[in-house]
């Protein structure tokens, strides 16, 4: 649900809903920082390298799960999300105005249209961050 206006408002935020099996192709936007305040549920943000590398996993939750509850990406990295929980509700605000040409997605990630490579892609992410973990 966006609450902003229109397309062109300079800032845009917005309530997203995802349920655990959202595939959010990693992507990066270039001069438009980006924040997420999780509302409900769990969730890891990974932030990747240029060459696809996971630079960092911020496990995320709801105020009360005593988990990192906002995050802030000031520079054009690339993220995506991994989401534990059954339903995931945030808050994101990024500026606009909204241009799809703004969004970078990552080369070395596949496509939405593409389930079995992101299937494949997200478990090795999974595996990525257990042994980021340990």
């Amino acid at each position: 649900m966006c609450t902003h206006r229109n397309t062109e408002d300079l800032l845009h935020e917005m309530f997203i809903v995802h349920t655990r099996d959202a595939y959010i192709r990693p992507h990066k936007h270039l001069g438009k920082p980006e924040s997420f305040h999780i509302i409900e549920g769990t969730v890891d943000v990974f932030v990747f390298e240029e060459d696809g590398r996971v630079r960092e996993v911020i496990k995320m939750g709801e105020y009360l799960s005593g988990r990192p509850f906002y995050y802030r990406i000031n520079d054009p990295l690339y993220h995506t999300l991994i989401i534990r929980s059954d339903v995931l509700v945030f808050h994101e605000t990024t500026s606009g105005p909204f241009n799809r040409a703004d969004a970078i997605f990552a080369p070395w990630a596949p496509e939405e249209s593409n389930p079995v490579g992101y299937e494949v892609f997200m478990g090795k992410l999974l595996q990525a961050a257990e042994k980021f973990f340990k």
